[in-house]
């Protein structure tokens, strides 16, 4: 009962809803944990579910019919991801958990849907979470189009590491370089500079970014 409370209360503070509307939406699914790099779901794929990622982080990866791989998304906890609003629609990219385990809460569309016209502020709630993500991903296609290498890979960092600075746990550095469009070896090198300029700092469980200041004078 106090596992399924702190649940409750994590699906209530990733959509910025009500405890009773986050218990609605809880009751009516079913919690899921993907190990690292386990498929959710694959690129083509029909779905008639939608998931609130509470833990982890959940990559996008579309594969083009030429056989090349481009992440076109990494969703952080709070996302939602799946059919609402595209049920019976192909998937664009196949998901799987990155970085760590992944937990989420997978709830039929049409629960989404029904809690939605019950409850005016869940509603919106939705809408704001669904608005939040499009801000990212636009951002995220306008630095591919117009930063370099390594200010896409500045700005990737300080996304990760949120308003405390820090990341956790440390990424690999091929996965960073996949996110940001970019080779191995680029992203080494970006990160090598950084660290002996004293922007971040690299330890064993977290990476720290010591000056958010130059990182963000790095966004070119």
């Amino acid at each position: 009962m106090d596992n399924d409370r702190e649940q409750i209360a994590a699906v209530a503070a990733a959509l910025g809803c009500a405890l009773d509307d986050a218990t609605a939406l809880y009751q009516a699914g079913a919690l899921r944990r993907l190990a690292v790099g386990q498929t959710l779901a694959l690129q083509g794929d029909r779905l008639d579910a939608v998931w609130l990622l509470l833990d982890g982080a959940i990559r996008c990866e579309v594969l083009s019919p030429d056989g090349r791989m481009t992440v076109a998304a990494t969703h952080p906890p709070g996302d939602l991801i799946g059919a609402w609003g595209m049920q019976g629609e192909p998937l664009a990219g196949t998901l799987a958990a990155t970085g760590g385990s992944a937990l989420l809460l997978s709830v039929p569309e049409s629960t989404i849907d029904r809690i939605a016209a019950q409850s005016a502020p869940f509603a919106t709630a939705i809408a704001r979470r669904y608005a939040r993500q499009s801000h990212v991903m636009m951002t995220r296609l306008a630095a591919r189009s117009t930063l370099t290498a390594s200010g896409r890979l500045c700005a990737r960092l300080i996304e990760l590491a949120g308003p405390d600075l820090v990341i956790r746990p440390t990424p690999m550095v091929s996965e960073l370089a996949v996110t940001v469009q970019t080779t191995r070896e680029t992203a080494s090198r970006a990160l090598s500079t950084l660290e002996r300029r004293g922007i971040i700092r690299r330890a064993s469980d977290h990476w720290a970014i010591q000056s958010l200041r130059l990182l963000e004078d790095q966004i070119i």
